[in-house]
């Protein structure tokens, strides 16, 4: 007989892999409030929901027994806890979240790259570089990974080792704007205009509509 918990789990799956009925939302609530075992389910269900309110809530006032879940299950969960968390700026618990998922699933480059990406938002780009680095070891052919190891190289005032990594993200992804909005940046701050507008021309010809437009006439 299927248990509570897998009859809400299989509701939560309808929804996030096929439709995004309510209906579904709603009955995995139901069998939820009567099951056992139910915090990485809570945690996709208040996320699948966007109930940022219910999300915090929760983990505020459940302690989760770690010996009870799979390792990618709390992986998952603590990833988007560390995600809801980032977006209400509650940042000390958002990053002690993202790091969690990392070490629970070491091999997920997802994970690494949130982490990373959080951890650039907040102004810790040494860290976030060796999170990148990581993830760059275990695949190089990810394009977030170079767009953002390059705009770390930005900062850094490492144009050359900028241009490079941005580049290579263009190779895997000919069309990455991102990539093309970061090369814009890295030509603006060597004050070389030509090869601004070359990039911002670039992006033009991918993206007609881009605000690329109004930068170039003010050039």
């Amino acid at each position: 007989n299927p248990t509570h918990l897998s009859k809400a789990n299989a509701y939560l799956k309808r929804y996030e892999s096929f439709e995004s009925r309510q209906f579904y939302l709603d009955s995995a609530f139901k069998y939820l409030q009567i099951s056992e075992n139910n915090f990485t389910s809570y945690i996709q269900y208040y996320y699948l929901k966007n109930d940022i309110k219910g999300l915090v809530n929760f983990v505020m006032s459940n302690d989760v027994d770690s010996s009870k879940y799979s390792q990618s299950d709390l992986a998952m969960a603590y990833s988007r806890m560390g995600e809801v968390f980032a977006s209400q700026n509650m940042n000390t618990q958002a990053e002690l979240y993202f790091k969690i998922s990392v070490d629970l699933m070491p091999f997920v480059i997802d994970y690494k790259i949130k982490y990373g990406s959080f951890l650039l938002n907040i102004n810790k780009k040494t860290i976030a570089s060796s999170v990148f680095h990581e993830a760059l070891k275990l695949n190089p052919t990810i394009k977030e990974v170079h767009l953002n190891l390059g705009y770390i190289d930005i900062l850094n005032r490492e144009y050359e080792m900028a241009d490079r990594r941005l580049k290579q993200a263009i190779v895997l992804d000919p069309d990455y704007i991102l990539a093309y909005e970061n090369l814009v940046l890295s030509a603006q701050m060597q004050n070389k205009n030509i090869l601004m507008k070359f990039y911002l021309k670039k992006i033009l010809e991918i993206a007609p509509g881009h605000k690329a437009n109004q930068i170039l006439e003010k050039l």
